[in-house]
């Protein structure tokens, strides 16, 4: 399995593969930090009943390498997109997840 840590995950032509948006559940991480709760067990929560047509986006302000480290480690396809100063996307998938916008068939 590749690493896809800190790179968007590509096709075979070399783009960058978007998840279709009804493929997406997402978690800020952000907001459970603000309110003072910790978003690692819950995030680990989520991973363990999404359902393998979904995939996570966790929305923070920072990469949340730990978190990566360890799904990886738990067989799941990681990614992260960063959106702007502070807005990291990581994106987190089991390894057969199909529900990309421009894959190649």
């Amino acid at each position: 399995m590749k690493d896809f840590e800190n790179q968007p995950e590509r096709n075979a032509s070399s783009q960058p593969l978007v998840v279709a948006p009804a493929s997406i559940v997402e978690i800020d991480a952000g907001n459970l930090l603000d309110a003072g709760k910790d978003p690692f067990s819950d995030i680990l929560q989520m991973l363990n009943t999404l359902p393998k047509t979904k995939c996570l986006r966790v929305v923070n302000s920072f990469e949340p390498v730990a978190l990566i480290s360890l799904v990886t480690k738990r067989g799941y396809r990681t990614w992260v997109d960063k959106k702007g100063h502070n807005i990291y996307y990581t994106y987190i998938c089991i390894a057969e997840f199909n529900g990309f916008l421009n894959k190649d068939n």
